[in-house]
This record gives structure tokens, C-alpha cells and sequence, in this order.
């Protein structure tokens, strides 16, 4: 007997999931699972060879389910929540339990079949960067909690000499273990990437640090077919605001990605227009047409984004000649 082929809308929360199998006839039937190792054992064996998975991207929850089922050799797609968000607000949907979302996400999996991105996870040493990228976050978050603390202590009345010792105490751990948090992540990085590391730290601007984490937020640019994709992951990409002939807003960058690694290609984009003569041209070249320096410098980092890709694309080396030759951006 042939298997009618079902997508599966899967709603994941801390403990438990809902499962939402949604045949092609528009049949649905609504499965409530714990999250745990029996019933996920439970819920993947139920899974057929023609169905597809869907579940939203939930932080660190979904891995579970996502890699038990891809481990399962099953059809296992994670979406982006916003796309499912504004699918769902498309259906003028009112309600909103788990059950429903599970529905709304299967019923998004049917409409969108032959769109979605099949899921492939991490390689372990990007997994575990990746965790150490956001301790780096959160400890230097708390680093400059410290230094705005410092500051205002200096025009209080009254000084506490041991709420200055404490600061600046906390300030010295808290620097020694950020240091070490960056050389362990450079230390997996070269030992499981040496070639394209020493690739992306031969473009003038480009550090060890921004490029490990160059390759570590990416999988090594596995993920992407392009360029565009990687700064649109990054929220580099243009956004423009113009509808009709009275409306004419300024043109943004679509901050839907990752803020902390495009802060990171700012302070890269300005050490580049130092040091590198083509970021350096386009730079000039854009302030010169009246753009705002901001704008210019945006610019230089989706550059420099595009030429990490080609570089780990094509396994190639950085030939400032060649890229004078080719503006990567705004003309």
C-alpha cells in the first residue's frame, strides 16, 4: 500500500510538543508528545519516507526533534517563525494554543512545498563556537555594565572604595576570561578550518576573530547558494522604502539578522578603509555622491562579506587586482 504523503507542523515548547499530520486531502489529525527520548523515539517511528517535518527555528529547543529526525534519515525542514507568523496573520487566524500553531504550521509546510530549505545541522565544532560566541556576548555586556558603573561612580558624592576595588576587579576576570574565550574559539576554528581561516585573514580588515566567526555563523558558507543570502543572514542587505510617485523614504539595511556579528563587520569595514585600497575606493567613492558615512560603511562590510564567500566558494586566495577590477556594491 502506497503512503499518502503528510505534512507534519510541529509547535515545540521546553517540555512537550504538538504535532499537527496533514494529509494532501486536507485530513488532520493533532498528536500531543512529551519532550523526551520515548515519545520522540515514539514520534519519529510514526514519521513515513514522504512526509515532511516543519518545525520553527526555537533558539536551542528544536535541535532535539530536528536532529533525531534527520539522524532518522527524514524530511526535516526548520522555518523562519516570522514568515510563519505573517502566514498565519494571512489566514486571519484569532486563535493561538499549541494545537493551533501546530496546524498553522503544517497548513504553511502544504502551501510552501518545494520552497523550504531541507535542514542540515551543525558540524559539532560550529555548534560549540556558536555556544561560545554567546557566552563572549553576555560577558561583555556585563563588561560594559561595569564601565558605565565606573563612570557614574566618579561624580557620586560620596566614593566607596570597595565598590571601585569590586569593579575593577570584576573588570580584570571578566577580560581575562573574554581573552580566552577568543583564542579558544580561533583554536577550534584553525583546527578544523586551518585553509579557510588563513583564506579570510588574508583580506586587509579581516581579523582571526571576525574570521572565525565568519565561519563558524555560516557552517563554512555550506548554507548559502550566494552571497546576497549570507548578508541578508548578517541584515546587511538594502531595503528600500518607495511605493508610487509620493513616496519616497530612505533606504535602510533590513536589520533582520544577526546585530552582533554586524557590529563586528562595522569595526572591520573601518580598519578596511584604511587598509584596503578597494574598500577604501568605494568608500570615497560613495561619500563623494552625497551618501551619509554610515551608509558608505555598510557598504564596505557587505563587501567584505562577498569577498569572504567567493573566497571560501571557490577556494581561492584574496587578489586585491582582481577585486579593483569588480565593485561588489553600490555604484
Amino acid at each position: 500500500m502506497q503512503n499518502i504523503k503528510r505534512y507534519i507542523g510541529i509547535d515545540i515548547s521546553k517540555s512537550s510538543f504538538d504535532a499537527c499530520f496533514l494529509s494532501e486531502d486536507g485530513t488532520a489529525v493533532i498528536k500531543h508528545y512529551r519532550y523526551d527520548d520515548a515519545d520522540i523515539s515514539q514520534f519519529v517511528a510514526n514519521v513515513c519516507e514522504d512526509d515532511s517535518c516543519v518545525m520553527e527555528a526555537t533558539g536551542t529547543y528544536h535541535l532535539r526533534l530536528a536532529i533525531s529526525l534527520y539522524n532518522s534519515e527524514k524530511k526535516v525542514f526548520v522555518v523562519n517563525p516570522l514568515s510563519v507568523s505573517h502566514f498565519s496573520k494571512m489566514r486571519m487566524n484569532r486563535a493561538k494554543t499549541d494545537s493551533k500553531d501546530a496546524a498553522t504550521i503544517a497548513d504553511y509546510a502544504k502551501t510552501n512545498d518545494g520552497c523550504m530549505v531541507p535542514f542540515i545541522p551543525d558540524a559539532p565544532e560550529y555548534v560549540e563556537v556558536k555556544q561560545l560566541l554567546s557566552l563572549l556576548d553576555l560577558l561583555q555586556k556585563q563588561q560594559t555594565q561595569l564601565r558605565n558603573q565606573e563612570e557614574a561612580l566618579k561624580y557620586a558624592s560620596v566614593q566607596s572604595k570597595m565598590v571601585k576595588m569590586s569593579i575593577r576587579e570584576q573588570r580584570d576576570i571578566l577580560a581575562r576570561r573574554i581573552s580566552k574565550i577568543e583564542k579558544e574559539i580561533e583554536s577550534i576554528i584553525d583546527k578544523h578550518n586551518h585553509d579557510d581561516f588563513e583564506r579570510l585573514q588574508g583580506i586587509p580588515g579581516i581579523g582571526k576573530k571576525t574570521a572565525a566567526v565568519l565561519i563558524a555563523t555560516t557552517s563554512d558558507m555550506r548554507k548559502f547558494e550566494n552571497s546576497r543570502q549570507v548578508c541578508s543572514y548578517y541584515g546587511l542587505c538594502p531595503r528600500l522604502f518607495v511605493s508610487g510617485s509620493s513616496v519616497h523614504g530612505k533606504s535602510r539595511i533590513c536589520k533582520m539578522g544577526m546585530s552582533r556579528i554586524r557590529r563586528l563587520l562595522y569595526m572591520c569595514a573601518w580598519s578596511a578603509i584604511k587598509f584596503n585600497a578597494s574598500c577604501r575606493s568605494l568608500y570615497e567613492r560613495l561619500v563623494e555622491k552625497g551618501k551619509a558615512k554610515m551608509v558608505a560603511l555598510v557598504a564596505v562590510a557587505y563587501k567584505l562579506v562577498k569577498i569572504a564567500f567567493s573566497l571560501i566558494k571557490n577556494q581561492t586566495t584574496y587578489d586585491a587586482n582582481f577585486l579593483h577590477k569588480k565593485p561588489c556594491f553600490l555604484t
